[in-house]
């Protein structure tokens, strides 16, 4: 739920994270972290640092995602789409070969997670084979030393693997929670204020943070009144509304 305080790098990257195509211009930027409190200089700071990690690009004042944001919002995008097909019962697996590196193995952590797949034991994951698996083809490519795939059948096939893998209890119950709160937040935002241009950059973030946090499970494997459907929907809705109230803050500031 979106209770967090949120710095200056954290709103640029999720402003641009929902941007099409991911690039603003820095004054627009500035206007936007200003309505929570953080000063100019601060957000300049900020955006230079972004551009020396490789995080943005910058170029005639405006900026733009780069490197693993980019990637980041890919996956968001995917995660919003939910990209699946009919699931035959086969597992996918990926199994750590030679990650010795420390700093390589986490980014291999995290990537995996990206593509949804949950960690077994120490350097085993695995998922329902239930995604498009062009999404999984995006990694296997470029990390083809680091890990092995595997298609597997678990004997019995699998039906607890999915609770062993992932919270289920807990992904439902903050979803329904966060479906609740789009739904009572949507019918406010037409002609709303800068309070609700706040509440719903906040609420927007969490939102897609567990949408890519959802492991999308074929139907086979979902708990009893899995509210991933819902939550979609609930944001599809809320999304036009609030879009509509940013641009309209934008406007005001170009």
């Amino acid at each position: 739920m979106p209770a967090r305080s949120l710095s200056a790098r954290s709103i640029i990257a999720s402003a641009l994270l929902g941007t099409h195509p991911p690039r603003m211009q820095g004054r627009l930027l500035v206007a936007l972290t200003s309505c929570f409190g953080i000063a100019e200089g601060t957000t300049r700071v900020a955006l230079s640092r972004m551009v020396q990690r490789g995080e943005l690009t910058r170029g005639e004042g405006s900026y733009g995602l780069h490197g693993h944001l980019l990637i980041r919002q890919q996956h968001q995008d995917d995660a919003r789409d939910q990209l699946v097909v009919p699931w035959d019962g086969m597992w996918e697996q990926a199994i750590f070969v030679g990650v010795a590196n420390p700093t390589r193995r986490q980014d291999r952590r995290r990537e995996l997670r990206s593509l949804k797949l949950g960690e077994l034991r120490e350097g085993v994951w695995m998922r329902p084979g239930n995604l498009d698996r062009e999404r999984r083809s995006k990694l296997a490519n470029h990390t083809v030393q680091d890990l092995q795939w595997w298609r597997a059948l678990p004997d019995g096939g699998g039906d607890d693997l999915a609770a062993r893998l992932w919270n289920l209890p807990g992904w439902s119950s903050d979803a329904k929670k966060l479906a609740d709160a789009l739904g009572d937040m949507a019918p406010t935002l037409a002609g709303g204020n800068q309070a609700l241009l706040i509440r719903g950059f906040e609420l927007s973030a969490s939102v897609l943070r567990h949408l890519v946090a959802d492991p999308e499970l074929p139907a086979e494997l979902r708990p009893p009144d899995w509210p991933s459907a819902a939550l979609r929907d609930a944001y599809d809705g809320f999304d036009v509304a609030y879009r509509a109230l940013l641009y309209h803050f934008f406007d005001q500031h170009r």
